[in-house]
């Protein structure tokens, strides 16, 4: 019984696809073509918001305490709100490989939220980053599931 269920999840692939605010984790099913099932949605609106409004003092937050220097702003705020996403999507990704919920991944994001992704999962000490099977440099977020599904499997 035991050896059925680890020849199943071995055959598992999710398919993460994504940008830098909002992303789509779906599950492939066992059987070869199968289509994809959503498993999760998720949404980091602070990724859409205007670069100014994201470095603006919040009444109450100017005070540094001593020894703490304040924020840094030569770093894009929009990449540091990027990079909080992708982390926090190979946070996900690595609890659900710790689970066996999969065996196989599949990523699609533009370049530059891929970059971002592939090293916050490589960060990982589960070794989910080995995981993934295939990378589209693709921004697949709009389209709809049975698209998505062509789109990776060629």
């Amino acid at each position: 019984m035991q050896e059925k269920r680890v020849q199943e999840t071995e055959r598992i692939t999710f398919v993460l696809v994504a940008d830098a605010s909002r992303a789509r984790l779906f599950r492939q099913g066992l059987e070869e073509n199968a289509p994809l099932e959503l498993v999760e949605e998720f949404e980091h609106p602070e990724s859409r918001a205007m670069a100014r409004d994201l470095m603006a003092d919040k009444p109450g937050r100017t005070f540094w305490k001593r020894g703490q220097s304040a924020p840094d702003y030569r770093t894009d705020p929009k990449d540091v709100e990027a990079e909080k996403f992708a982390r926090s999507l190979a946070d996900r990704l690595a609890a659900l490989y710790d689970t066996q919920a999969f065996h196989k991944l599949v990523l699609a994001a533009p370049p530059k939220f891929l970059g971002l992704l592939r090293s916050m999962l490589a960060a990982h000490t589960n070794h989910v980053a080995e995981a993934v099977v295939a990378s589209h440099e693709k921004d697949y977020t709009q389209l709809d599931v049975r698209t998505i599904a062509e789109r990776i499997a060629a």
